[in-house]
């Protein structure tokens, strides 16, 4: 079923995900400019090499939305739309993410 409520729950969803992937790139452009490159020159590097997920990234973000799939307050419907929306498109976001970045970053390289 198609309502505000899960179409919110996708928006919410792109934003966490994008979030997500945007921390590890920064985290891996600080790794190289404390190794002693340019600022410029590890966010280009960084961009340009996609870091995996952490399996445990995806986890955390599943245990923080289960109180929404879980609801049982006075309007448990529109919370669980979506909780659930947002839930299982993390869910295959995780094991996209695990399967195909490494793929990818394996295929960029040669």
């Amino acid at each position: 079923m198609n309502n505000i409520f899960a179409q919110i729950g996708l928006i919410m969803l792109i934003g966490l995900e994008r979030a997500k992937n945007a921390i590890l790139i920064v985290e891996f452009a600080k790794m190289l400019h404390e190794q002693g490159k340019d600022v410029v020159t590890a966010a280009m590097e960084s961009a340009k090499h996609q870091v995996p997920p952490d399996p445990d990234d995806g986890l955390c973000l599943h245990s923080g939305v289960t109180p929404l799939v879980r609801a049982s307050a006075p309007a448990p419907r529109r919370a669980r739309f979506m909780g659930m929306t947002v839930f299982a498109g993390m869910l295959i976001a995780t094991i996209l993410g695990v399967l195909l970045i490494p793929c990818s970053s394996f295929w960029s390289a040669s």
